[in-house]
């Protein structure tokens, strides 16, 4: 098992931190984002890859004592989306399985557990009690908010829509995402007719053409909190919440 961090765009709904740094060495409960995510990871995988961008020297000089990170740069970092990101690590992933992280979310180690266990070629995992911490970041949770449908089976319907209502809403992909080998063939066997999107393909919409193409996407939920950092005042809501002890994973 691998596991590859995505941390190549700049984050400029942020721009009064990552103005100085990328967003990743966003220090909660004095470790970086980064930091957490590594620690969670390396539980599962031996061997993680952080493909870099924007403020790619700083990212490298806060990992250079910790051994088996890989770095490798998406240099059209700034015209391309997180899937081409993710492409630019192909020969490293050599179709291993591999647990994907973005790089603004910290996780506790049993959702990478959930991922690490899980036999299905294509997973994901998403907070069914979103709606508590939307409605902590946003006056309308809506206006954040992406549609996430299930079926039966709990597998995926539909993800990244913008919704109308909560009830389109029956949770929220959290920015973990796991592929097996076999799950690689499937996604290469389809991702041929979109190469000239490829650049600009985000994951939920790359997660949506799948579903299209009958790929089955197994949801995976989870109950410890979790944390995305978009725009400074989430950067203080979990500042405040840490002195609440919201975050109990935490050490």
């Amino acid at each position: 098992m691998k596991s590859l961090i995505l941390a190549a765009g700049r984050g400029t709904r942020i721009n009064e931190i990552t103005k100085n740094h990328h967003k990743c060495l966003i220090k909660i409960k004095k470790k970086s984002i980064l930091q957490w995510q590594i620690d969670a990871l390396s539980t599962f995988s031996k061997k993680i890859c952080v493909v870099t961008g924007y403020d790619e020297n700083k990212i490298k000089d806060k990992l250079k004592k910790i051994k088996n990170i890989t770095f490798i740069k998406n240099n059209e970092w700034e015209s391309s989306n997180m899937f081409y990101s993710l492409l630019c690590a192909k020969e490293w992933i050599d179709n291993d399985d591999l647990i994907i992280s973005y790089s603004d979310i910290f996780y506790s180690k049993i959702a990478v557990k959930k991922l690490y266990e899980t036999k299905s070629d294509i997973s994901i995992i998403y907070d069914p009690n979103w709606l508590e911490l939307w409605d902590m970041r946003f006056d309308n949770p809506l206006d954040d908010a992406e549609t996430f449908k299930l079926d039966s089976f709990s597998c995926l319907k539909e993800i990244g829509r913008k919704p109308n209502t909560i009830k389109e809403c029956e949770g929220q992909f959290i920015g973990l995402i796991k592929i097996s080998r076999n799950g690689w063939a499937i996604i290469n066997k389809h991702i041929s007719v979109i190469k000239d999107k490829i650049k600009k393909i985000d994951t939920t919409s790359l997660l949506n053409f799948l579903i299209l193409k009958k790929v089955k996407i197994r949801a995976i939920p989870i109950s410890d909190k979790w944390g995305e950092v978009d725009t400074l005042n989430d950067y203080k809501l979990y500042k405040k919440l840490l002195t609440q002890n919201y975050f109990k994973w935490m050490r």
